[in-house]
Order: structure tokens, then C-alpha cells, then sequence
């Protein structure tokens, strides 16, 4: 997951405080099956 964080260029963004730039890194990430899962996983985990 951290690899695919930082090949959309998260870390960039959250430095720069491009909030643009950091919902397209995260859009970027969730479209992967790595992301998704993590996004189920956190649905779960606030539904407790």
C-alpha cells in the first residue's frame, strides 16, 4: 500500500498542502484492488 501511496504522489501532496492533488492520489489508490480492500476494510472498522 505504501508503494502504491507514493507512486500517486500522496506524500507530495500532503507537503504541499494541495488538497487537489492529495483526492486525485487517493481517487488514484482506491481504483486499485489494494485500495479498495483498505476502503472496505475502514467502512467496517467505523461501523463498530
Amino acid at each position: 500500500m505504501k508503494e502504491l501511496l507514493e507512486k500517486s504522489g500522496f506524500e507530495d501532496a500532503i507537503r504541499r498542502g494541495d488538497t487537489g492533488a492529495l483526492r486525485d492520489a487517493v481517487a488514484s489508490v482506491l481504483k486499485t484492488g489494494s485500495g479498495a480492500r483498505l476502503a472496505e476494510s475502514l467502512r467496517e472498522m467505523m461501523k463498530k
